[in-house]
């Protein structure tokens, strides 16, 4: 396969993958349900195959690259001698690749961030008692605040 017909795999997978990440983070946006598991099965099968496109355009530059990545190739003078439009679907394919990463480690922090309030529920729901927790008093500055709970009753 030719390093244009690379590229241009390359670069719909990764809308593929950016929409599926859009897709996510508005669901995340919400109360939790099931669609949410579906698009994560769709965010892992489109990620392995954005694995295998790169793989195969690595495999494909390995003889004439010396082992640099895509990104350093571009960066490379060497790289304006190919056409003005593979330049285009290169550079859009690092913008787009950027745009993703950045999605995917905000939707990360959301779900770590989702995850924390469930343990802080499921434990003040339980009875739990929690570490000392480092709150700000009215006058500012910090101040330990050991939590000692109380069930909500027993069923």
């Amino acid at each position: 396969m030719r390093f244009s017909s690379q590229i241009d795999v390359l670069n719909t997978l990764l809308h593929e993958f950016h929409e599926i990440l859009q897709t996510e983070s508005s669901m995340l946006k919400q109360p939790p349900s099931e669609a949410l598991s579906a698009t994560l099965e769709k965010k892992a099968t489109a990620a392995q195959q954005l694995e295998s496109a790169l793989h195969d355009l690595e495999t494909l530059l390995k003889p004439h690259s010396n082992g640099a990545s895509l990104m350093d190739l571009a960066r490379n003078n060497a790289f304006s001698a190919i056409s003005d439009s593979l330049q285009v679907k290169v550079d859009d394919i690092m913008k787009l690749s950027q745009a993703c990463h950045d999605m995917n480690i905000s939707n990360g922090i959301a779900i770590q961030i989702l995850s924390n309030i469930n343990e802080f529920s499921i434990d003040l729901l339980t009875g739990k008692t929690t570490a000392e927790v480092k709150l700000y008093g009215s006058s500012g500055e910090k101040q330990l605040h050991s939590k000692s709970q109380s069930t909500l009753g027993k069923a």
